[in-house]
């Protein structure tokens, strides 16, 4: 940061800018640092640009294959210096990729042409990203969390159906933003120490399978679905009576299934310890 910090008025957490554009928050399980204003904005055009590769179950499978290992490699071994992971703790890739600046430009211009993204910029919202601030060594990662083997929720998700509306069920991840050695902007999210539900006797997919059979079996559907991947991970369930259902709550495993039907896609989870479907709280 820049030679000279200042304190910001933030009720979530404490956050202070440096006098060269640089900022830094530290709150409850989340930490986030970026090197200038302008990171924001280009990593918001850098998501849209690629957003479908950045769709969590295409690319969890594939991501070593598209970033340098030694890239990979150098992210994880910062993150681990930022992050204080335990010992049944390790640090996965769930998405990366190699920048074209181009590829970033022709977003920002489909955005000024589509939803004025001009006047943003004419107003100072939006700093306007120019082929030099992005570099030939610029790579985007987010890394996840495995957990005794288990992954624990990360981003680009199935999205959740849950009984409760208002529940808040954080994702646990690590977004970063990289020009050559330096970390531009790093972002993590979903970092607490909670208890974790015993994981000794799972049931099993097919078992998990068979609830979500006989949940739809049990609805008059009109259409059809399929079940494109299912998968075991933990996930932060909160007490929904709690003041802070961000501390306060406990991660326990699910097996979750990506369903897609013609109107389009999202999750499905089962309780991988009771067999409860999360869509009922359970």
């Amino acid at each position: 940061m820049g030679d000279k910090m200042k304190k910001v008025e933030n009720p979530n957490g404490l956050e202070l800018t440096g006098d060269d554009g640089s900022s830094l928050f530290i709150g409850e399980g989340r930490f986030s640092y970026t090197s200038s204003v302008a990171e924001q904005d280009i990593l918001y055009l850098l998501q849209g640009a690629y957003y479908s590769e950045l769709q969590y179950q295409k690319d969890r499978a594939n991501a070593d294959e598209l970033v340098q290992e030694k890239v990979v490699q150098k992210a994880i071994k910062k993150v681990e210096t930022v992050c204080e992971l335990e010992k049944d703790e390790t640090v996965n890739l769930l998405v990366g990729m190699k920048v074209d600046a181009n590829r970033v430009l022709e977003r920002q211009q489909l955005e000024m042409e589509k939803m004025d993204l001009q006047s943003s910029i004419d107003i100072g919202k939006f700093h306007e990203v120019t082929e030099d601030m992005i570099s030939d060594e610029c790579y985007y990662l987010v890394l996840g969390i495995v957990k005794n083997r288990i992954p624990l929720m990360g981003t680009q998700e199935p999205a959740l159906i849950t009984a409760d509306e208002d529940a808040i069920y954080q994702s646990t991840y690590i977004e970063l933003f990289i020009d050559g050695e330096s970390i531009r902007d790093i972002n993590v999210m979903g970092m607490f120490t909670l208890e974790i539900q015993n994981t000794e006797e799972l049931i099993s997919a097919e078992e998990a399978c068979e609830t979500i059979r006989e949940k739809y079996d049990m609805q008059i559907l009109s259409e059809s679905y399929t079940i494109d991947k299912v998968w075991l991970e933990y996930i932060y369930v909160p007490d929904t009576q709690a003041d802070n259902m961000y501390t306060q709550g406990n991660i326990q495993p699910y097996w979750c299934f990506a369903i897609t039907n013609e109107e389009g896609s999202y999750g499905e989870r089962v309780n991988a310890v009771t067999g409860g479907d999360l869509a009922y709280g359970e």
